[in-house]
């Protein structure tokens, strides 16, 4: 898209705007001098179309330089991070967004609803209701034996399903297009977009943020990471309130994360809840994430799971440490402290007087560390206090959990200090995706539970291992019975080999 663009200095330059799903250029030449602007300035452009637009997070990608008949000559390529089309008055800080409709990957197996459906009608009963429409004694309708007729019900006005969350209020709506058309063609098409209505109006970062936290939940509730397929924005001053027609402009988050889609595609049956006939379970759940999503331990420890989950089928060693890790960083408050005998209290603090006596060390203080850790949980202690959520739930599908994880974490020690027995050594790589699974499957779907998710229903009405919480449980006994019959090996093995 070409169009004139006007940069912080006030210089206005012809240039060409591509834009893609990976990230968008802009063009730009015929500079006189070299142009001076930061992330967080806005470049306002006027488009060929007329259409304004801003970019915004703009970072220079690559400068050339030219001399001609007037001397020299600057042409730019630049990467912005955001953009609005529709309107250049918008920066980084303004407060001015309050609401977005956005859609992404796979709504339709999300939000699948009664809405709309295709029937057979009897024949009698479809020729007296299209008689009864006005047109009819001009257009007669003849209706054979054999009718189809699809249909959109509008109930509830298209909403599907609505949530007050503390991010705004989330919402779903059908937005169904009839049309007739010149070759005896007709029908409906539809579009599930989903709504945030702020409580009050915040800036393009943390619309960034926001939809981020909320592609997240979608995601691993679907079963695969989603991406944002188009986003619309309005702007305070543009509400149904203020009288005017709302105004809808589109934007770009760049710095969102995209995923290749390599993942099989779900089906409504296998999410793990069904928005459109589950809207209240949906809404609750989803309240509740999120609401744990504002503490800064819960988004980093996420933050490592989705980096991780978002790997699909490829596992190595950093992905299952990753998983592991993922544990350590969790609120303190999540886990049960141990508890250190009366009688050893003493001579604990005893010992630590006498170390913090002694002159500063690397030793000392890794022995005061250690001190300090007894009144901690362990990584294995904390990764098996989230297990007991699942585990008392579906507890017959993950037998033997406890010990699956506790391999897993020694495989994650040994891949990060070094330490490891012969066991995790031998077998840790061979189990790396079984063991990556266990830790990721442990973490989310404790989470999940805490916010009211019923995995026992969900599990018992899955037939198909789409989603891969239910691959994992579908695999889980024999990648169980792989393990020990590996463990039997190598202990038949030792036996057997020459002291």
């Amino acid at each position: 898209m070409n169009g004139d663009f006007t940069f912080p200095s006030g210089e206005t330059l012809s240039g060409s705007l591509s834009i893609h799903e990976s990230g968008s250029v802009l063009s730009v030449w015929g500079a006189a001098r070299e142009l001076e602007f930061s992330d967080v300035d806005v470049i306002a452009g006027i488009l060929a179309n007329q259409k304004p637009i801003a970019l915004m997070g703009c970072l220079p990608a690559s400068r050339k330089t030219s001399i001609g008949p007037n001397g020299f000559s600057f042409s730019y390529e630049i990467l912005p991070e955001h953009l609005v089309i529709g309107t250049s008055e918008i920066s980084y800080t303004d407060e001015i967004i309050e609401k977005a409709v956005f859609e992404f990957d796979d709504a339709f197996f999300l939000f699948k609803n009664d809405a709309i459906d295709v029937l057979m009608p009897d024949p009698a009963q479809l020729s007296e209701f299209i008689s009864s429409q006005d047109d009819q004694a001009t257009h007669p309708v003849q209706v054979g034996d054999h009718p189809v007729v699809s249909y959109y019900t509008d109930a509830n006005a298209g909403q599907i399903m609505s949530a007050e969350t503390v991010i705004g209020t989330v919402s779903a709506h059908n937005q169904v297009t009839s049309y007739v058309s010149d070759y005896e063609d007709a029908g409906f098409t539809n579009k599930i977009v989903t709504a945030v209505q702020f409580e009050k109006p915040i800036n393009i970062v943390e619309l960034q943020s926001r939809m981020e936290q909320i592609l997240r939940f979608l995601g691993i509730v679907i079963g695969r990471p989603q991406n944002l397929v188009e986003a619309k924005i309005r702007l305070s001053g543009e509400s149904p309130a203020s009288g005017k027609i709302p105004q809808y402009f589109t934007v770009h988050l760049h710095s969102l994360p995209r995923h290749s889609g390599r993942q099989r595609a779900p089906s409504p049956r296998e999410v793990l809840i069904n928005a459109g006939s589950q809207g209240e379970t949906f809404g609750r759940v989803l309240r509740a994430w999120l609401e744990r999503e504002q503490h800064p331990a819960w988004q980093t420890a996420r933050g490592l799971f989705f980096l991780s989950w978002s790997q699909g089928r490829r596992y190595d060693e950093a992905r299952l440490v990753s998983a592991a890790n993922m544990f350590d960083h969790l609120p303190s408050g999540e886990f049960q402290t141990p508890v250190i005998q009366d009688i050893l209290q003493a001579p604990i603090e005893a010992f630590r007087q006498t170390i913090k006596a002694l002159p500063d060390s690397p030793q000392c203080n890794a022995i005061l560390g250690a001190l300090g850790r007894l009144g901690a949980p362990s990584h294995k202690q904390k990764v098996r206090c989230r297990s007991t959520k699942p585990a008392h739930a579906i507890g017959h599908r993950v037998p033997n959990l406890e010990e699956i994880l506790d391999f897993a974490v020694n495989c994650r020690n040994l891949y990060t200090h070094g330490s490891g027995s012969k066991v995790t050594r031998r077998l840790g790589p061979r189990f790396t995706p079984f063991l990556t699974n266990t830790l990721e499957f442990v973490f989310a779907t404790s989470d999940l539970i805490e916010a009211g998710w019923d995995i026992a229903e969900w599990c018992d009405r899955q037939k198909f291992a789409g989603h891969p919480f239910y691959s994992y449980l579908h695999g889980y006994g024999q990648n169980l019975d792989e393990y020990r019959k590996a463990l039997d090996e190598l202990e038949k093995e030792d036996k057997d080999s020459p002291s």
